[in-house]
Order: C-alpha cells, then structure tokens, then sequence
C-alpha cells in the first residue's frame, strides 16, 4: 500500500475533484459534525479529514496503512494521523462518528473490519 499510496501523491489515482465532491455530499449527509469526535478510517490523502475539520468536528484521528498518506496530516490542526489497521483498529468507545470510503473491498477479513469498527464506536455512535 505504501508504493500504491507514493504513486497516488504523483499521479492521483482519482480525479481530486471527485474526491472532493465525495467529501461534499458525504458531509450533507451527515448533517453537523460540530464538536464530534470523528474518525476517518482508510483517510488516503486526507480530503475528508480536512473537510470535516472545516466543519467543525472536534476531533478527526486519520487511520492509513499508509505512512505516506499519512504524513501529509502530520501538524494539521485537530487532525491526527495514525497508522493502523481496519481490521485490528486500537480504539475502544472512543468515537461519535466514524466515516469509510473506498476501504472494504481492501480490507482481507470484512469480519474483523466490522467488529472493529464497531469496538471503537461509542455507544449510540454513527
């Protein structure tokens, strides 16, 4: 994933505005993300991260396999990237929201991801 990702820094795999209308409509959907503690798990090249931040949320952690992706969001602000899997997530109750994009049809057990994800939302999260 770290050359896939080197290579989508040079020459984005996705046309950037796509992307960006993806964030655009996902963060319609969403409704206020004010004062959430939010993470964007699979974050790529941190559109969303940093859209959701302009939104308002509280807190964005971006989760990447990628250390390449990641250090893009190194010293944003309300943004901290970590490096993890989504199907061995380190998190327990710690988020009101958690948004995925384009990451299941990566992730080699859709089992674990799920129960992974569930584990790191609080209760009565989205």
């Amino acid at each position: 994933y770290d050359q896939i990702a080197s290579d989508d820094l040079t020459s984005p795999v996705l046309d950037e505005r796509y992307v960006l209308r993806q964030a655009g409509n996902l963060l319609n959907r969403l409704g206020s993300v004010k004062g959430q503690c939010i993470l964007d798990l699979g974050c790529g090249q941190g559109k969303l991260s940093k859209a959701l931040a302009a939104a308002g949320a509280q807190h964005i952690v971006a989760v990447d396999v990628s250390i390449a992706y990641l250090q893009r969001l190194v010293g944003v602000s309300r943004i901290t990237p970590i490096l993890a899997n989504a199907e061995r997530l380190p998190f327990r109750g710690d988020f009101d929201l958690i948004v995925c994009t384009d990451v299941m049809e990566h992730v080699l057990n859709l089992g674990s991801f799920l129960v992974s994800v569930n584990w790191a939302l609080r209760e009565g999260g989205i």
